[in-house]
């Protein structure tokens, strides 16, 4: 059974979409250091949720860099704003009430 949702196709994801749960990995696109991608915390948070789609009959869609960490939101090589953030709220509130 697929846990990805990029990789089902339309008659996969409506089989699964009502008894499944939609396991949203969220992560940052910040600096981690000379060392590690920009998208660190996105990569950690997407296997995270394909982990926890494994045990729980969950659905993940593609992973959003949605989030930021505050203590380093002047370093170069990221990627938010305000604005976004707020967007990005309302899209998922809308989507839950």
């Amino acid at each position: 059974m697929e846990i990805e949702m990029k990789k089902m196709n339309r008659q996969e994801f409506n089989d699964r979409k009502d008894e499944a749960v939609v396991i949203l990995p969220i992560g940052s696109l910040e600096q981690h250091g000379p060392h590690l991608p920009l998208s660190t915390d996105t990569i950690i948070s997407y296997n995270l949720a394909l982990l926890l789609a494994k045990e729980a009959n969950g659905i993940v869609p593609p992973s959003g860099l949605l989030a930021t960490a505050r203590t380093s939101s002047k370093e170069k090589g990221e990627l938010m704003t305000k604005e976004v953030i707020e967007k990005f709220k309302k899209i998922v509130k809308e989507a839950f009430d």
